[in-house]
C-alpha cells in the first residue's frame, strides 16, 4: 500500500515537473521568438510590437523603405492634425483652447509647435514677399518717377545754361558777364550733380559735398562729432558699464540700419517671449476666478499669436494677388479682436459683456506688451 502511495506521489511529481520544463521551454522560446526582450531605447521590458514605457517599436527597422515610410508617416500624421487644428483656430478659437485645456490633445497640433511653426511661416512669406511688392512695386515705381524728374530737370539746366550763356556772349558789361559766370557755375555743378546721379557716378559726386577748403570751419569736426549721444547722461554706478552704453548708443546713431537688422533677427529669435510677457496680463483679466489658471492663459495667448501670424500670412499673400493694403489693414483689425473676444467666450465662459470689457482692456494692456516687447528688442540690439 505504502509503495503503491510512493509511485504515485512520484507520478505526480514527475508530471508537475513536466509541466513546468514545457511551460519554461514555451516560455522561452516565445521569447526567442520576439524581436527583443528589452527596449532598445529605454530598457523596458516589451511584450508586444512596441514598447508600453516610451512607445518605441520592438524591432527597428534599417532600411530606406522603412525611412521613408516614417517620413510619409511623419508628414501625413502631422497634416491630419493640421486639418483638424487650423479650422478650429480660425473659426471656433475657443473650443479649440478648451478642449486642449480640458486634455483633449492627440487629435490636435500642441500651442508651441504651432507658435513656432507659424513664426517661420510667417518670416519665410515676408522675406518672399517684400521683395516683389516693396521693391518691384513701389521701389522701381519710385525709381521711375525719379528718373523722368531728373530727365527733365537736367534739361531744363541746360537749356538755361545755353541761354545765360549766350546772353553772357552778348553784353560788354564786365560786371554783368561776371554775374552770369557765377550763375551757369552753379548750374553747371547742379547739371553735374544730376548727371552724376543718372549714371551712379558717386565719386564725381564727393567733391560737390565737400566743404571749401577756404572757409574758417575749424570748429565743424568737434560739432560734428557732437551728438545725440554727448547729452545723455548714463549713470549706472559703474564707469566700465557706462561706457559701453555710451559707446552703443553712438554706434546706432551711426548705423541705425545695423540696428534695425538686429532688432528684426531678434524678433525672430525671441518671438516667443511674448507669451510669458503676455500671461501676467491675462491672469489680471481673471485673477478672481480659481477655476482658471496660468497654464490656462498660456494655451489661451499661444492659439491666439499662433491665428494673428496665420492670418497675417493670408493677407500678406492676398496683398501679392492685388488686394488694396486698406483692405487687409481693416481685415486684421477687424478679425484680431473679433477672435480674441470669441476665444475668451468658448475657453472661459464669459459674458458678451464681460468678454467686450475685457476685450478693451487687453487692447490697452496690447500696447503695453509691445512696448515691452520692442525696448528688450533694442536694448538686446545695442548691447549684441
Amino acid at each position: 500500500m505504502e509503495a503503491n502511495i510512493e509511485s504515485a506521489g512520484e507520478a505526480a511529481s514527475d508530471a508537475v515537473t513536466g509541466a513546468v520544463l514545457a511551460k519554461s521551454l514555451d516560455t522561452s522560446s516565445h521569447e526567442s521568438s520576439t524581436p527583443q526582450a528589452r527596449c532598445l531605447n529605454c530598457r523596458a521590458a516589451v511584450t508586444g510590437k512596441y514598447c508600453s514605457v516610451c512607445g518605441q517599436a520592438s524591432h527597428p527597422h534599417r532600411s530606406l523603405i522603412a525611412l521613408g515610410h516614417d517620413i510619409l508617416h511623419g508628414v501625413f500624421h502631422v497634416e491630419g492634425r493640421i486639418w483638424r487644428t487650423i479650422p478650429e483656430l480660425f473659426f471656433k478659437p475657443g473650443r479649440l483652447t478648451r478642449r486642449y485645456i480640458d486634455g483633449e490633445r492627440a487629435k490636435f497640433i500642441p500651442p508651441l509647435p504651432l507658435f513656432l511653426f507659424s513664426v517661420f511661416f510667417m518670416f519665410a512669406v515676408l522675406s518672399l514677399t517684400s521683395r516683389n511688392t516693396v521693391v518691384t512695386e513701389k521701389g522701381a515705381d519710385i525709381v521711375e518717377k525719379w528718373q523722368e524728374g531728373n530727365a527733365r530737370a537736367t534739361e531744363t539746366s541746360q537749356t538755361l545754361i545755353d541761354e545765360l550763356r549766350a546772353k553772357q556772349n552778348a553784353t560788354a558789361n564786365a560786371e554783368e558777364r561776371a554775374q552770369l559766370a557765377g550763375e551757369i557755375a552753379k548750374l553747371e555743378a547742379s547739371l553735374n550733380v544730376m548727371k552724376s546721379l543718372a549714371e551712379s557716378k558717386w565719386t564725381s559726386i564727393k567733391p560737390l559735398t565737400e566743404p571749401p577748403a577756404d572757409e574758417e570751419s575749424s570748429e565743424q569736426p568737434d560739432t560734428a562729432a557732437k551728438s545725440v549721444t554727448s547729452e545723455v547722461n548714463i549713470d549706472f554706478g559703474n564707469p566700465e558699464d557706462d561706457n559701453k552704453w555710451l559707446a552703443a548708443l553712438r554706434q546706432a546713431q551711426d548705423n541705425p540700419r545695423l540696428l534695425f537688422y538686429k532688432v528684426k533677427t531678434n524678433i525672430y529669435k525671441f518671438s516667443w517671449a511674448l507669451i510669458p510677457i503676455s500671461i501676467p496680463f491675462m491672469w489680471v483679466l481673471y485673477f478672481w476666478r480659481r477655476d482658471i489658471h496660468l497654464y490656462d492663459h498660456a494655451i489661451f495667448v499661444t492659439y491666439s499669436m499662433s491665428f494673428m501670424m496665420l492670418f497675417l500670412v493670408l493677407l500678406i499673400l492676398a496683398r501679392t494677388v492685388g488686394v488694396p493694403t486698406a483692405a487687409t489693414a481693416s481685415a486684421f483689425g477687424i478679425a484680431v479682436p473679433l477672435h480674441i473676444y470669441k476665444q475668451m467666450r468658448l475657453a472661459y465662459g464669459s459674458s458678451a459683456l464681460g468678454a467686450s470689457l475685457r476685450l478693451i482692456v487687453l487692447s490697452v494692456f496690447a500696447s503695453v506688451i509691445l512696448a515691452v516687447f520692442v525696448l528688450g528688442l533694442v536694448v538686446m540690439g545695442l548691447m549684441g
